[in-house]
């Protein structure tokens, strides 16, 4: 089920936080990439779904997409892996191209450092998308903010 939320509800912590609050047992809730301009054009949040839980993995995507780009995006633990949010908003031919760059971030017979399957799955579904919540038994925690930076 999908719901197309206000960016006035998404901005209201307490709204957020209620909704986050109502998902029913055995289902998440996930935040999608696609965000609808006034004008109608459809953009995409950035999102990265690490491969991993290890901090050297976060520095290795901070040498790739570079210190400045790499600043924009707030990291969430999520147990097994960190989620990634970024400030910038992409056009689908950009947001394409984005989740192609983080395909490339991954080395030759290395452990992968982002999700190879979920970049193929959410170009399958044409848009990116997180779970919020821990409800059911597959995952280890709900994500929570960390500080990158370190």
């Amino acid at each position: 089920m999908v719901w197309n939320v206000s960016r006035k509800t998404f901005l209201d912590v307490d709204e957020v936080a209620a909704m986050i609050a109502n998902v029913p047992l055995k289902h998440e809730l996930a935040f999608h990439s696609n965000v609808q301009l006034d004008n109608g054009e459809i953009r995409h949040i950035v999102m990265v779904d690490m491969s991993t839980s290890s901090k050297a993995h976060l520095a290795k995507l901070r040498n790739f997409l570079g210190d400045n780009f790499f600043q924009r995006i707030a990291w969430y633990s999520s147990g097994r892996s960190f989620h990634g949010y970024g400030e910038d908003l992409l056009s689908i031919a950009d947001w394409v191209g984005f989740m192609g760059l983080l395909l490339l971030v991954n080395q030759p017979r290395l452990e992968p450092t982002v999700d190879p399957r979920w970049i193929g799955h959410r170009l399958l579904a044409g848009f990116s998308a997180l779970r919020w919540t821990k409800n059911t038994a597959h995952y280890l925690l709900p994500p929570t903010l960390i500080d990158s930076n370190r």
